[in-house]
């Protein structure tokens, strides 16, 4: 199920709370407009990928409630077996569980 994966994201953010400072910097510059920070850290300019702050918005984002996740992260179409959001989620959380031992 796709809530697992974000249980995970809010578990390991709770856990981690100075891993996250920079980022959680940068999410206040969104005044709480999660849709703007997910777009700006999924598709923002940077060559490399932030995964703190793709990790941090979809924390919030799961915060917020199903439907409100669902309309930001998990919304639009896709052909495969899993939303590509959600690849990308656990690409982010794994290379940063990784890089953080």
């Amino acid at each position: 199920m796709y809530e697992d994966i974000f249980i995970e994201i809010s578990e390991f953010t709770r856990k981690n709370p100075s891993l996250f400072k920079t980022a959680d910097d940068w999410l206040k510059g969104f005044d709480g407009d999660l849709d703007d920070a997910w777009c700006d850290a999924r598709y923002g300019l940077d060559y490399d990928k932030d995964w703190l702050k793709i990790i941090l918005v979809a924390s919030r984002t799961y915060e917020k409630g199903i439907q409100y996740l669902l309309n930001v992260i998990l919304a639009g179409e896709y052909t495969g077996l899993q939303h590509p959001n959600l690849t990308l989620l656990q690409r982010a959380l794994d290379d940063t569980k990784k890089a953080n031992q």
